[in-house]
């Protein structure tokens, strides 16, 4: 996870959000590889079409990039600490966070430079 994080934040910025989304699913696969929860393992399964369209979607909310990277670094660094609460903190705030730009992105509230590109 730490090796994934340091190459997307070593590339020109910004990146395309085809690049983000790819790190992005990456990143995601591997908290989910890592539980060794056959539970998770098999609820991501049937939801990931799901949870692809979401991300794809809110890729495009402004600032996106820069939250989600800020977010998945708490999320490694609280799996370092080995601290199950700091774990599920970063979690939820990294949800949070993109279930707040999902709602802006779904109410149209895109910016003027995503409306230029519409």
């Amino acid at each position: 996870m730490q090796a994934l994080q340091r190459d997307i934040t070593a590339r020109k910025q910004p990146v395309r959000q085809e690049e983000f989304f790819q790190y992005d699913r990456q990143f995601h696969a591997l908290i989910v590889k890592f539980s060794r929860s056959p539970t998770l393992i098999n609820i991501l399964e049937k939801q990931l079409s799901l949870v692809y369209l979401c991300r794809f979607y809110t890729i495009r909310a402004p600032d996106r990039y820069a939250h989600s990277l800020q977010e998945h670094q708490a999320i490694i660094d609280s799996f370092i600490s080995q601290n199950s609460s700091k774990s599920e903190k970063a979690a939820q705030d990294h949800l949070e966070s993109v279930i707040r730009d999902f709602v802006k992105m779904s109410n149209g509230k895109e910016t003027a430079a995503d409306e230029k590109r519409n």
